[in-house]
């Protein structure tokens, strides 16, 4: 008899600037709530600040905290289930030109490195939503046969 499949989404946000961090910490709020509204998600959050909402796992957005999260979900999450991967904050260019997003501790994370970490999770199938700026240009790097993705730019829009 099969698994049953079990729903995860890992939030992640690194907003910690200024003039845009309240609209981030927002979407973070939001994106809990839906979820919620959904049921039955396990949902583990990446901010720069606690939700409001409950959530099973919270870490510091930080390269730490990020693969923390992460590394829980490698113990839980098997070829039968469903992952949802939501990215809302800062997205930038890094020193080397890599599409990246912005981290709590002022590091930006390639999200590449994201990508290649979150590759090592079995799953059924995942849903990759890239809601920050230059999200676009990273399509290719979370493509496969079992990923459905969304992003709210273009590969150049900030």
């Amino acid at each position: 008899m099969a698994n049953p499949v079990n729903r995860y989404a890992l939030v992640i946000n690194g907003d910690n600037h200024h003039e845009t961090r309240g609209v981030h910490l927002q979407r973070v709020e939001e994106s809990i709530e839906a979820l919620q509204r959904e049921g039955g998600f396990e949902i583990s959050v990446a901010s720069v600040q606690a939700p409001a909402g409950a959530v099973e796992s919270f870490a510091p957005a930080t390269e730490r905290g990020l693969e923390r999260l992460i590394a829980g979900l490698e113990r839980k999450i098997d070829e039968n289930d469903v992952l949802v991967v939501y990215v809302t904050g800062h997205g930038d260019k890094d020193n080397g030109g890599r599409e990246c997003v912005g981290l709590a501790d002022r590091q930006c994370l390639p999200l590449k490195s994201i990508s290649e970490r979150l590759q090592s999770l079995r799953y059924g199938q995942r849903i990759v939503v890239m809601d920050q700026c230059l999200g676009g240009g990273t399509l290719s790097l979370f493509a496969n046969d079992r990923t459905h993705i969304v992003t709210a730019s273009s590969k150049d829009a900030t």
